[in-house]
């Protein structure tokens, strides 16, 4: 029966890879609802923009004003959460794509010393075979 040593270290990289799948995921939830947020700013910045030109109260023309210079601000830190997220959904790429390396550099190790316990049974097994028949023959 084959029976590969380094089994528990090969579970323990499936079970990483598996975390860094999840850490990659999460984050890059994280960067596409920030991406979305960040396009919704800026569609209610148009929207404002385009709207001070109909204001003709100066007390809302003043609160029109005030709020599309939030909205300015509130996207800039939006965007500058989706550049961090950028750089955080990279790094989970990276560090997924190394955790995937490690498990497949075990798994090809696992293949190849199956491959050589198979080849190994069947050398016992001819060689029984040729045994008996050299013990039949003799006879």
């Amino acid at each position: 029966m084959f029976k590969f040593r380094l089994e528990p270290v090969l579970r323990v990289r499936r079970i990483r890879e598996d975390q860094r799948k999840k850490e990659f995921g999460e984050v890059l939830s994280r960067f596409w609802e920030e991406s979305k947020r960040l396009e919704e700013l800026r569609r209610k910045r148009v929207e404002y923009l385009g709207a001070l030109g109909r204001v003709g109260d100066p007390f809302r023309l003043k609160l029109a004003v005030e709020y599309a210079r939030y909205l300015e601000g509130e996207i800039k830190k939006s965007e500058e959460r989706l550049e961090k997220l950028r750089r955080e959904v990279e790094a989970k790429r990276r560090a997924l794509v190394e955790a995937m390396k490690e498990r497949k550099i075990l798994e090809r190790l696992r293949e190849k010393k199956l491959e050589e316990y198979r080849r190994e049974e069947l050398l016992k097994e001819i060689k029984s075979f040729d045994e008996i028949a050299s013990i039949r023959f003799s006879r």
